[in-house]
């Protein structure tokens, strides 16, 4: 049985999820673009300082085997292709004898807390502009 809505509340809540599903798709695409580059000016180094970023380039293998692969309309995957770079794992985790030059994770770390306001801020303008 299909109550009434004198509210307004269900035809309200359907507008907002309406919005949702066109902002923040959008949003993932943007902030994703924004991690691939900023990984990518990680991997622009052209003198090698121990454990420090940008790590040095001389062949930019490591650079092409970054990769993004759309899971979901919500979830983008960025990650490095070992069939490309294979000693990746190498460069961001270290050696015994290799500091760690964490190109991934220190640009997630750095870019996160700017990836969360903007979904932030976009999310509640789509719902905003729903209210209006």
């Amino acid at each position: 049985m299909q109550g009434v809505d004198t509210f307004g509340w269900q035809r309200k809540r359907n507008a907002i999820l309406r919005e949702l599903t066109k902002t923040i798709p959008v949003v993932v695409q943007k902030s994703s673009d924004e991690l691939h580059k900023k990984v990518n000016d990680n991997l622009l180094g052209n003198i090698y300082i121990p454990g420090k970023l940008p790590v040095r380039v001389i062949t930019s293998t490591l650079r092409r085997s970054m990769k993004r692969k759309k899971i979901s309309k919500y979830i983008v995957s960025l990650f490095s292709d070992e069939n490309i770079a294979s000693y990746n794992k190498y460069v961001h985790w270290g050696t015994r004898k290799l500091l760690p030059r964490r190109f991934l994770t220190d640009a997630v770390n750095e870019r996160r807390t700017a990836i969360e306001n903007r979904m932030r801020y976009n999310i509640i303008k789509a719902i905003r502009a729903v209210g209006q």
